[in-house]
């Protein structure tokens, strides 16, 4: 959806240093000119990458002994400096139409850029529209005093719960041993004593006479 542009909005269509960052991309001479791609690498990395490509900008810092594909590689980013000339020269008039912002185009383009080298052309507040920002440069809100108040005091609560002696346990009586001291002479069920012997039974003959049968003498 197409959303009106106009001052009274407050909002800025593009980044603090697109006129610089668009005279770099006019002067930048790419044909046989290594110390020029360093110097632009050095000053807009993000623009560097896109048109350059890591190869190329490898081959600038550490040398190379492959000439001809270092000249295929600088061909191809002349091709990519035009493409990203023509994008930002075109940026405001594509962007904005009769004080509408064409946010279908705005959209499309910054994630095709991605954010970082958007940032060159647009500001950061259109930006974060459509691609999410970093958590570090989200801004955060300071504080209030009564909350920095709140704080301090959950903090000190802490601390007082943290250095809190732990409750001692109760101190355990000793119980005394009591010596146990055998008894002579005990029950006759004991098993510590010899069974009793047993006597024989009387056996009964026939009559009256009761024949009760001798112990034999122990030998």
């Amino acid at each position: 959806m197409n959303q009106n542009y106009t001052p009274e909005n407050k909002t800025t269509l593009l980044s603090a240093q697109y006129a610089d960052f668009l005279d770099a991309l006019e002067l930048l001479y790419i044909k046989d000119n290594m110390s020029g791609r360093i110097k632009f690498n050095e000053n807009w990395p993000a623009a560097a990458n896109h048109i350059l490509g890591e190869e190329l900008i490898s081959m600038d810092e550490k040398g190379t002994n492959d000439f001809e594909r270092r000249n295929r590689l600088e061909d191809q980013a002349e091709d990519k400096r035009l493409s990203l000339l023509t994008i930002t020269t075109e940026i405001e008039s594509k962007s904005i139409d009769k004080g509408i912002l064409q946010t279908e185009y705005v959209e499309t383009t910054i994630k095709q850029l991605g954010r970082d080298l958007a940032l060159n052309i647009y500001d950061a507040t259109i930006i974060d529209r459509f691609i999410t920002p970093p958590i570090e440069t989200i801004p955060q809100e300071a504080p209030s005093k009564e909350e920095l108040k709140a704080l301090s005091e959950e903090l000190v609560m802490r601390e007082s719960h943290s250095f809190s002696p732990a409750p001692k346990e109760p101190e355990k009586q000793a119980v005394p041993i009591v010596p146990v001291i055998p008894v002579i002479g005990e029950e006759k069920g004991d098993k510590d004593t010899p069974e009793q012997e047993q006597q024989p039974e009387p056996k009964t003959v026939s009559g009256t006479l009761t024949f009760i049968p001798s112990k034999k003498p122990e030998t």
